[in-house]
């Protein structure tokens, strides 16, 4: 973790300056130090935490680490503890309470962090001024708030408030790559742009076209295709301003430079040319890398006169790789104006969706009863087949 300090809103920097012990780390504003009363009539200190955003009003709850809060007679403040359920904020960072309350039933309580932190420690600590007259949040010891090297320019306190940072931990990976930038390509960017991942490898030659804009998240306008930008320099611009840690590689992947993808901790390919197809998803299996790859078969159906067809996702690991062969298409995908037509970009986004999902469901994010490691969603029959199971061996 950096020792270089954040800076904070003046709110949370007003309990600062008056000599709280607080940080902000994880996307949790946190306050150490905070006298109660226990069961036995005892004064100790706990600890109360709760999500920190860096512009807005933040709610009135917060979570508390330490025993049951009791008055100086040693009876639960009930009126202020929601429920007593463990709940692991971040790392091995367990609330054992979660405090809600609102002073005289104010709905715009509270105005600002200074207000709500303070309302909980007074509430607290005038219990246990009755045993320990001196007993004070305020203990002098003030600790400066830590930057903890997140790859986001602003915090995440969305995770902090439905308390899940713990989970979303399970997807601090070092390097991930995406290979291909296409229409689903830019899809599985988009997703996993906004996951924790230190490092996001793009791999791609091609400039960004005007059939390539009608086919990616958000709106290009006419001086960006004019300027006939690389795919990576333009997508990278896109994300700039929410993360770090995009890194480029204007070029394709080929036999002269395979060996790159060595040390990733996952890699997603996007390509639509069956041979790079072959040569990048066998070199990955034989590296041990997990992946996923991606394709799309779409056909015009004159007599009806619409569009039918699939999107497939496969996923390889260490674990389960014998079905490889028999899922994976490795002649040219059908680049015509189907493919690329505007209208089709939602089998583009869902086929990222089902892949970001998969992703996510091998890291043990979202949870995973079927283990399927090849997925295929049918328009016809708006279905997703499942299959090569860890138990099947093969597909």
């Amino acid at each position: 973790m950096s020792n270089a300090p954040i800076a904070l809103r003046p709110d949370v920097q007003k309990l600062v300056s008056e000599k709280y012990e607080l940080t902000v780390y994880k996307s949790f504003l946190i306050v150490s130090s905070v006298p109660y009363v226990t069961s036995n009539r005892k004064v100790a200190y706990g600890i109360i935490a709760c999500a920190y955003v860096e512009t807005g009003k933040p709610d009135h709850t917060v979570y508390f680490v330490g025993d049951t809060p009791c008055n100086k007679d040693g009876q639960p403040l009930s009126q202020m503890i929601n429920n007593s359920n463990p709940a692991t904020l971040f790392d091995r960072f367990v609330a054992q309470h979660y405090f809600s309350l609102k002073p005289d039933n104010r709905e715009d309580f509270p105005a600002d962090y200074y207000e709500k932190i303070t309302h909980y420690i007074n509430i607290l600590g005038a219990q246990a001024r009755f045993i320990d007259k001196d007993a004070d949040a305020r203990t002098g010891r003030a600790v400066a708030s830590k930057n903890d090297d997140s790859v986001f320019r602003y915090g995440d306190s969305a995770s902090a408030r439905a308390g899940i940072v713990a989970v979303t931990q399970k997807l601090w990976l070092s390097r991930i790559a995406i290979v291909g930038l296409g229409g689903t390509g830019s899809y599985i960017l988009d997703l996993t742009a906004k996951t924790p991942v230190k490092e996001i490898h793009l791999y791609d030659g091609d400039t960004f076209k005007p059939y390539n804009a009608f086919r990616s998240p958000a709106a290009a306008s006419l001086e960006q295709l004019q300027a006939e930008p690389l795919k990576v320099d333009y997508f990278r611009a896109m994300y700039d301003p929410m993360r770090k840690g995009i890194i480029l590689h204007p070029y394709y992947v080929t036999e002269s430079n395979i060996e790159e993808l060595a040390g990733f901790d996952f890699v997603f390919v996007a390509v639509d040319k069956g041979p790079a197809r072959k040569l990048i998803c066998n070199y990955l299996k034989s590296s041990g890398i997990p992946f996923i790859d991606v394709g799309m078969g779409l056909t015009k159906i004159e007599d009806t006169m619409s569009i039918r067809g699939n999107c497939r996702v496969t996923l390889c690991t260490p674990e389960k790789n014998d079905h490889l062969d028999s899922c994976l298409d490795v002649h040219d995908d059908i680049a015509d104006e189907i493919y690329s037509n505007v209208q089709v970009a939602d089998m583009n986004a869902l086929n990222a969706v089902i892949a970001v999902i998969r992703w996510k469901q091998y890291f043990q994010f979202y949870s995973d009863s079927e283990q399927a490691h090849n997925l295929t969603f049918s328009i016809d029959l708006q279905s997703l087949a499942r299959g090569a199971k860890p138990s099947e061996p093969n597909t």
